[in-house]
């Protein structure tokens, strides 16, 4: 599978505050004090594989270029991009494919979301790029070389 990345973006914002509680601000607001108390359950999730727990003096603001379900991988970015800002707070080293997997293991195995790898892959890889989807559950991607004319017919169209 062919899939590229386009320039719309997700944005997370960690903020570590004085007060000892978890501020998450989306299209809701909760404050909680533990991690399984927060109701966002990709939020809950990814705090919790991270391991934000000793971290309870935190408010995450998520906001995004595009709505959710319009089908541009909006759920697959914002879970990506929020577990790449976790894991800059606890001072991780991911790869890409460490980041893609996690997300995809927080959307399928744990929330049991009825959908694929394409869109934690592409946002965690971005640009242009060749998919295989094996059916082991291994993903294997490599980035298309394009002439740079056939890029910009692309991109103008």
């Amino acid at each position: 599978m062919i899939a590229a990345a386009i320039n719309k973006y997700v944005y997370i914002t960690l903020h570590e505050t004085f007060a000892q509680e978890i501020i998450v601000k989306y299209s809701k607001m909760e404050v909680v004090q533990r991690p399984e108390e927060v109701k966002h359950p990709i939020v809950r999730e990814a705090l919790k594989l991270v391991g934000v727990d000793e971290h309870p003096h935190l408010e995450i603001t998520s906001m995004s270029d595009i709505l959710e379900g319009t089908g541009l991988g909006s759920s697959g970015s914002f879970t990506t991009a929020l577990l790449r800002a976790l894991h800059c707070l606890k001072r991780n080293s991911v790869s890409a494919r460490e980041l893609a997997e996690q997300a995809c293991h927080i959307e399928l195995d744990l929330l049991g979301e009825p959908i694929g790898k394409k869109d934690q892959y592409l946002a965690a890889i971005g640009g242009l790029t060749y998919f295989t989807y094996c059916p082991d559950g291994q993903v294997k991607y490599e980035p298309l070389r394009l002439s740079t004319e056939t890029l910009n017919t692309l991109e103008d169209n």
